[in-house]
């Protein structure tokens, strides 16, 4: 089958997604954006199931995007520089940038030693792989992480890594040569792409958070986790070398097309770190000096 947007109903509870035994490896809240790309039936009682990036979950508990979301349309093709891939964005801009700044109303602007940041790292983030509740996010950089998570409660592909680097194609493939990023570079930033920074000095480190927009001088304003050992907005140069770090690329999900709803708007091109820091979009306003964003 061709993938398909879908979307989880809104049912009591969350939604169980199972991998191939039918064990629970997460859960998923109503609302949450999926791409199913494969459908089988007759698997017990729970019906018809479908394959989503993570697991199979029961088709009975979601609907197709379009019929609850305004579709929107992609340009031609021919008219872009960059050809869009098969699936077209549904629903507005960026999808997964509802996820990323849900996180951050609820657990933006506190550090990550403390709670519910903490936890938060420890209990999703960090879980994007199999027992990384264990790792200490004082310790361990959580950016990559962060970003990952939000891209698959999205329903996106993402590389499920605690590196900056495996978000670039050309860094993280395999022997034969595919593309375990899932992602694909664009030329210019937009409203959600995926920023990633190289250490001049450590080139295996790095940053990774998503555009917002930018400032009135050129800077980049970019939201993510272990920005200053925080959830927050960061403003940072567009091109050039600050902090120890270079900007590598701008890079979407494989599987989205080109968006001209994601273009900056006018408002998003004279935006100001500090007032997104201490306005209502983080849970806990913050102010001051940005630190290091580098991933540890």
């Amino acid at each position: 089958m061709e993938p398909t947007h879908y979307i989880v109903k809104d049912i009591k509870g969350r939604l169980n997604v199972r991998n191939d035994a039918g064990e629970i490896i997460d859960k998923l809240e109503k609302g949450t954006a999926v791409i199913v790309t494969e459908t089988k039936g007759g698997v017990s009682e729970k019906g018809i199931l479908a394959k989503i990036s993570n697991g199979w979950v029961s088709m009975d508990f979601l609907v197709k995007a379009g019929e609850n979301a305004p579709v929107v349309k992609v340009p031609d093709p021919a008219a872009i520089s960059t050809p869009a891939p098969a699936i077209a964005e549904v629903g507005g801009r960026a999808p997964w940038m509802k996820i990323v700044l849900d996180e951050a109303a609820n657990y933006g602007g506190y550090k990550e030693g403390e709670d519910p940041l903490k936890a938060r790292i420890k209990n999703a983030y960090f879980n994007i792989n199999a027992g990384g509740d264990k790792y200490d996010p004082t310790q361990i950089a959580w950016c990559a992480a962060f970003a990952c998570w939000c891209l698959g409660k999205a329903g996106y592909p993402n590389p499920k890594t605690y590196s900056s680097q495996s978000f670039r194609p050309e860094w993280k493939t395999t022997t034969a040569g595919g593309n375990q990023s899932h992602m694909r570079k664009i030329a210019e930033p937009v409203y959600g792409c995926i920023i990633v920074w190289n250490d001049i000095n450590t080139p295996s480190h790095g940053h990774v958070a998503f555009c917002y927009g930018k400032q009135a001088d050129g800077r980049l304003i970019a939201i993510g986790g272990n920005q200053s050992d925080s959830l927050k907005f960061t403003a940072r140069m567009p091109a050039g070398k600050e902090w120890g770090q270079v900007i590598v690329g701008f890079y979407v999900p494989e599987n989205y097309a080109d968006n001209v709803l994601d273009k900056f708007t006018a408002g998003e091109l004279k935006l100001n770190q500090d007032t997104l820091n201490s306005g209502n979009l983080l849970k806990r306003g913050i102010k001051g000096k940005i630190g290091s964003e580098s991933t540890r």
